[in-house]
């Protein structure tokens, strides 16, 4: 029995040496997840202000209050908006 019970004891600490490395693999991704949210919740945000953005700009383009540069003065091509 005594040779059965190291083996079960060496299957033990190996068991529970994988056990740990697991649990760290756990939090380290546990943790890339979370980062990885964090940006994609911080760029969806970016978009929907863009998306907003150019809602307000169409509609200001339809009711024909966006004056786009057109006499070279300099702009680049640089979008006006008139409140």
């Amino acid at each position: 029995y005594q040779e059965e019970i190291t083996t079960l004891k060496s299957q033990t600490t190996t068991l529970q040496t994988q056990v740990s490395e697991l649990q760290v693999l756990s939090t380290e991704l546990e943790m890339s997840i979370n980062t990885v949210e964090s940006e994609r919740d911080f760029y969806f945000e970016k978009l929907r202000g863009i998306e907003v953005m150019l809602q307000v700009y169409k509609e200001k383009e339809e009711s024909g209050e966006v004056v786009l540069p057109v006499d070279g003065s300099g702009n680049d091509g640089e979008m006006k908006m008139v409140i």
